[in-house]
């Protein structure tokens, strides 16, 4: 006889350029159908739809943790599993020291795990961040959205043309203060 599994809660954190609940949508219901509770919060500045005014108040990793922090405490959750995707692994390493006492585990699935004072652009090669260096400072507002042939090429070479192509059309803007902050994690083992 198998145990039956206890329920859990999980707050997913989506990857740059993603809205949450776009990004995390078929998970979600893969979990709330065995009976989980999810939360899939929308990063600061990010996904679609944003205005010129969010884009700048988002310009900080700090805020982009800071959106995240306040989420949390807006919805009351405590006790969850905390699962940060891509860029998402770095807002959840920084919610770790802010509120340690309200996740139960960290989850990092294909994320970005930062060392003390690195910025995620010191964990993308060169040539890739002369792009996105060049894409910001054309944009106006220090945001960029990622070129399809980086996204296939770079960040999801693995995955077939059709579906590339489907998660690239969800995809919003990134902005891109959030990837030069160097951040504290010199505590983070």
């Amino acid at each position: 006889m198998v145990a039956k599994q206890e329920p859990l809660k999980f707050v997913l954190i989506h990857g740059s350029f993603h809205d949450g609940d776009l990004a995390w949508s078929e998970t979600q219901k893969y979990l709330e159908a065995a009976g989980h509770q999810v939360w899939t919060p929308t990063i600061a500045g990010q996904g679609k739809a944003r205005t010129k005014e969010e884009i700048a108040a988002a310009q900080s990793h700090a805020s982009a943790v800071q959106s995240i922090q306040d989420y949390i405490i807006k919805e009351d959750l405590s006790d969850f599993v905390l699962v940060g995707h891509s860029f998402g692994g770095s807002i959840i390493q920084q919610l770790a020291y802010k509120m340690p006492e309200r996740i139960k585990r960290l989850v990092f699935q294909n994320a970005f795990v930062l060392e003390d004072q690195q910025c995620l652009n010191d964990m993308m090669p060169p040539p890739v961040v002369a792009i996105f260096d060049t894409l910001a400072a054309a944009s106006g507002n220090n945001t960029f959205a990622i070129l399809f042939k980086v996204w296939r090429d770079v960040f999801i070479s693995d995955g077939d043309y059709e579906t590339v192509k489907r998660i690239y059309e969800m995809l919003g803007i990134q902005p891109y203060g959030q990837y030069q902050d160097k951040l504290p994690n010199k505590d983070f083992t």
